[in-house]
Protein backbone atom coordinates (compact mmCIF):
# COMPACT_ATOMS: atom_id res chain seq x y z
CA UNK A 1 0.00 0.00 0.00
CA UNK A 2 1.48 3.44 -0.96
CA UNK A 3 1.92 5.92 1.62
CA UNK A 4 0.23 9.12 1.84
CA UNK A 5 1.82 12.16 0.15
CA UNK A 6 3.32 14.90 2.51
CA UNK A 7 2.19 18.18 2.67
CA UNK A 8 3.25 21.57 4.30
CA UNK A 9 1.14 22.54 7.41
CA UNK A 10 1.43 26.24 8.81
CA UNK A 11 -0.41 27.16 11.83
CA UNK A 12 -0.02 30.82 13.29
CA UNK A 13 -2.20 33.42 14.78
CA UNK A 14 -1.91 36.71 13.01
CA UNK A 15 -1.38 40.42 14.63
CA UNK A 16 -5.10 41.41 13.44
CA UNK A 17 -6.84 38.07 14.93
CA UNK A 18 -5.19 38.51 18.28
CA UNK A 19 -6.05 42.04 18.19
CA UNK A 20 -9.29 41.03 18.14
CA UNK A 21 -9.35 37.98 20.73
CA UNK A 22 -8.27 41.01 23.31
CA UNK A 23 -10.67 43.60 22.73
CA UNK A 24 -13.71 40.34 22.89
CA UNK A 25 -12.20 39.40 26.46
CA UNK A 26 -11.76 43.35 27.25
CA UNK A 27 -8.25 43.84 27.33
CA UNK A 28 -6.04 46.25 25.68
CA UNK A 29 -3.85 45.06 23.01
CA UNK A 30 -1.75 47.99 23.28
CA UNK A 31 -0.69 45.79 27.03
CA UNK A 32 0.83 43.04 24.39
CA UNK A 33 3.61 42.78 22.99
CA UNK A 34 2.14 41.19 19.68
CA UNK A 35 4.17 40.11 16.99
CA UNK A 36 2.76 40.16 13.05
CA UNK A 37 2.52 35.93 13.47
CA UNK A 38 2.46 34.45 16.68
CA UNK A 39 1.95 30.88 18.19
CA UNK A 40 3.86 29.75 14.93
CA UNK A 41 3.75 25.57 13.88
CA UNK A 42 5.08 25.09 10.60
CA UNK A 43 4.89 21.35 9.31
CA UNK A 44 5.86 18.43 7.05
CA UNK A 45 2.93 15.94 7.46
CA UNK A 46 1.05 13.79 5.69
CA UNK A 47 -2.09 14.71 3.98
CA UNK A 48 -4.02 11.63 5.71
CA UNK A 49 -2.81 12.62 9.35
CA UNK A 50 -6.21 14.24 10.67
CA UNK A 51 -4.82 14.39 14.07
CA UNK A 52 -1.77 16.35 13.52
CA UNK A 53 -3.51 18.43 11.26
CA UNK A 54 -5.56 19.46 14.32
CA UNK A 55 -2.91 19.54 16.99
CA UNK A 56 -0.12 22.08 18.05
CA UNK A 57 3.47 20.06 18.66
CA UNK A 58 2.61 16.62 18.38
CA UNK A 59 5.00 15.33 16.01
CA UNK A 60 5.95 11.69 14.89
CA UNK A 61 6.34 9.39 12.57
CA UNK A 62 3.99 11.45 10.00
CA UNK A 63 4.38 14.73 11.16
CA UNK A 64 8.01 16.42 11.48
CA UNK A 65 7.63 19.72 13.12
CA UNK A 66 10.35 22.14 11.79
CA UNK A 67 9.12 25.39 13.25
CA UNK A 68 7.70 25.97 16.09
CA UNK A 69 7.91 29.32 18.40
CA UNK A 70 5.69 31.55 20.27
CA UNK A 71 6.88 34.69 19.50
CA UNK A 72 7.02 36.56 16.33
CA UNK A 73 7.99 35.84 13.02
CA UNK A 74 8.09 38.88 10.67
CA UNK A 75 5.99 38.31 7.00
CA UNK A 76 9.44 37.38 5.12
CA UNK A 77 10.28 34.98 7.90
CA UNK A 78 7.04 32.87 7.59
CA UNK A 79 7.47 32.76 4.16
CA UNK A 80 10.80 31.70 4.40
CA UNK A 81 10.00 28.87 6.43
CA UNK A 82 6.89 27.57 4.53
CA UNK A 83 9.67 27.47 1.50
CA UNK A 84 11.81 25.28 3.34
CA UNK A 85 8.74 23.30 4.33
CA UNK A 86 7.96 22.52 0.90
CA UNK A 87 11.50 21.34 0.09
CA UNK A 88 11.20 18.54 2.63
CA UNK A 89 7.85 17.69 1.65
CA UNK A 90 9.19 17.55 -2.28
CA UNK A 91 12.23 15.52 -1.17
CA UNK A 92 9.76 13.02 1.06
CA UNK A 93 7.70 12.71 -1.69
CA UNK A 94 10.65 11.90 -4.26
CA UNK A 95 12.00 9.19 -2.19
CA UNK A 96 8.13 8.10 -1.32
CA UNK A 97 9.66 8.12 2.39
Amino acid sequence: MKKAKWKVEAKYGTREELIKYHKRNGEDPEDFDIEEFNEVEISALREDNEFGMKSYGCGGMDKIVLFDRDDGYTKEEIEWCKQVAETVCEALNKKEL
